[in-house]
């Protein structure tokens, strides 16, 4: 998991983005964690697949099957690759475009959080890059592909709604 000063510092860039915004201060660590696992998950990607990726996260603390917080669903063991590839987890900005697109990020987790934006998987729950092929990928149904990633949810599974 992140150190603890990373993730300060993290919050503390979230926190004046979120001064004027409609998401409440104390979000500020959900805001962070969500847009962090869209960094590392989608950051390259569309803002299609960036909002499906936080569609993913909200429908899993949706669904009674998984943590009923985000920061929780982002942090639960083995559930997203980089929260345990090996590799520093924390956000560097190297340069301005690092500093837009993290801005971009929480944007879009605030969107999504606060239900502003629509869900484009209709509920999935797991994604995986088109170039891997996970075990449970022939146990669920595939709902959609945006950009690289593969969307899908429980077989038979009823439809969450994470707003």
């Amino acid at each position: 998991m992140i150190g603890d000063l990373a993730m300060r510092l993290l919050q503390a860039v979230v926190a004046t983005q979120i001064t004027t915004a409609s998401v409440p201060p104390d979000d500020i660590e959900r805001v962070t964690c969500l847009a962090q696992n869209i960094w590392f998950e989608a950051r390259g990607s569309s803002h299609d697949d960036q909002l499906a990726v936080a569609h993913v996260v909200l429908n899993r603390v949706a669904d009674a099957r998984y943590p009923d917080d985000i920061c929780a669903v982002v942090w639960q063991p083995r559930q997203f690759s980089w929260t345990h590839d090996g590799r520093s987890d924390r956000i560097h900005f190297a340069n301005p475009i690092d500093r837009r697109v993290w801005k971009e990020l929480v944007q879009v987790s605030m969107a999504a959080m606060a239900g502003r934006l629509e869900d484009p998987t209709g509920g999935a729950t797991h994604y995986h890059a088109d170039y891997v092929d996970p075990a449970w990928a022939g146990r669920m149904d595939l709902l959609i592909r945006i950009d690289d990633h593969l969307y899908y949810r429980t077989s038979n599974a009823p439809r969450v709604s994470a707003s």
